[in-house]
């Protein structure tokens, strides 16, 4: 339960950060994705379930910020939270630069998705806001491979008597 509640409470605190950031500069809540940063890391630490259902939650809220197709972002971040879940539980990818190849190739990864779903599903172009998106893989892998260690000390990584 404390899980959960942590959750929440780290998905609030996203929320408010991206609003806070979109009121300083309309480029770095594109640059930085925070919301997919959060899915990521609670895909590490709990399993692909709750990567998928961070993600989906974290996916709509993001929805809501767009002006986009409603459900797009939910279902690429819920993708993105449970494949990270899968291949985090196979492969270690904790140490710095893994952690950093992982969530860049991730980010990309969402990115397609996004992109490819936006385009069978509206007749309208494509508008990711600005050409500051390209950089997106590069921030997020850069603060989830900085903030991770500083995360690991609020929550505990699953373990073999959890399960």
């Amino acid at each position: 339960m404390r899980d959960y509640v942590k959750a929440i409470l780290t998905i609030i605190a996203v929320f408010v950060a991206h609003t806070i950031l979109g009121k300083i500069s309309k480029e770095i809540p594109i640059a930085l994705n925070l919301f997919t940063v959060i899915v990521i890391y609670f895909a590490m630490l709990k399993g692909e379930i709750s990567g998928a259902f961070t993600g989906a939650v974290c996916g709509l809220i993001q929805d809501s910020f767009s002006f986009g197709v409603f459900g797009v972002a939910g279902l690429a971040t819920t993708l993105t939270g449970y494949l990270a879940g899968v291949i985090s539980s196979k492969i270690y990818v904790l140490s710095f630069f893994r952690n950093f190849l992982f969530i860049s190739i991730l980010t990309i990864f969402q990115l397609v998705i996004w992109k490819c779903m936006h385009f069978f599903v509206s007749s309208e172009p494509f508008f990711s806001g600005s050409i500051v998106i390209l950089f997106q893989p590069f921030f997020n892998a850069l603060a989830g491979s900085l903030f991770f260690p500083v995360f690991r000390k609020f929550f505990r990584p699953i373990s073999a008597d959890d399960q």
